[in-house]
């Protein structure tokens, strides 16, 4: 199986929250709708006051079978998580 890791630029406009959203919506193919609320897996408001306390943080959660990954505010990576069979 390839990497299907994609890396996403962060818009400072949005809220975190919305980016996370789309970016995993993107990459698993899912609709929106179809996606859990983001709310019940991972304190978002915890993790945009850890982002943006300085440079060279990086947050990660688990969110829908995908690893999300906040880098210093400004890129999200997003990849599904390997599953063994």
């Amino acid at each position: 199986m390839g990497c299907s890791q994609r890396e996403f630029r962060r818009s400072q406009e949005r809220a975190l929250v919305v980016d996370v959203v789309e970016a995993v919506e993107s990459v698993s193919g899912f609709e929106q709708s179809e996606l859990p609320p983001l709310y019940e897996t991972v304190d978002m408001e915890a993790v945009e006051n850890a982002v943006r306390s300085g440079s060279g943080v990086v947050v990660g959660f688990e969110y829908s079978g995908h690893t999300v990954t906040v880098v210093d505010n400004s890129r999200l990576i997003v990849e599904p998580l390997e599953r063994s069979e």
